[in-house]
């Protein structure tokens, strides 16, 4: 049987073509979002991410397309593009408000969210982490729930506003009690 290392950027990028060529598209497009996660370089990341887009293509789910246009922000946020990674978040973000594809939605709106609390606007990450946070629950995504909390948390803080984070805050610590 073969073997990867998980750790090893090119092992899960050859892994996931291999089980695309085997008819395995989603399964191989779960290799290719890991080893873009991982990547050394910023030039290896945008050839995976190359591969994994023509692979969500295919398939044909919108959803694989929303999360190739998502990776392909967090490579540019790497790379300090900062503006141009906002871009993909809100063209992902779009996409999936119009196809009405919850995931997506709230991915999207979790990476917008980030973007601008980078910017230190607090207004405009908190309308994104509010709308990312019911659809998180909808899905009992825990692990995109306790991050939801938390910034939301810091983002309450920032406007003053203590007890509104006191409540995220409880409701991250509570779930990373479940877990």
């Amino acid at each position: 049987a073969l073997e990867i290392d998980p750790a090893h950027e090119m092992s899960q990028r050859l892994w996931g073509v291999l089980l695309d060529r085997q008819g395995r598209p989603e399964e191989g497009l779960q290799h290719l979002q890991e080893a873009i996660k991982i990547h050394s370089d910023y030039k290896s990341a945008l050839e995976t991410l190359q591969i994994a887009t023509d692979i969500a293509n295919r398939t044909g789910d919108p959803l694989n397309k929303i999360e190739a246009i998502n990776l392909k922000g967090v490579i540019l946020h790497d790379a300090n593009q900062g503006k141009a990674a906002y871009d993909c978040y809100k063209l992902g973000y779009d996409m999936a408000r119009e196809a009405q594809i919850q995931r997506g939605l709230m991915i999207s709106a979790m990476h917008c969210g980030m973007y601008f609390k980078e910017l230190n606007e607090t207004t405009s990450a908190l309308s994104y982490f509010t709308e990312a946070f019911p659809i998180a629950e909808e899905l009992k995504d825990t692990n995109s729930i306790f991050p939801c909390c938390i910034n939301m948390g810091t983002l309450y803080e920032r406007t003053k506003d203590n007890e509104k984070a006191l409540v995220q805050y409880r409701r991250a610590f509570a779930l990373n009690g479940e877990n």
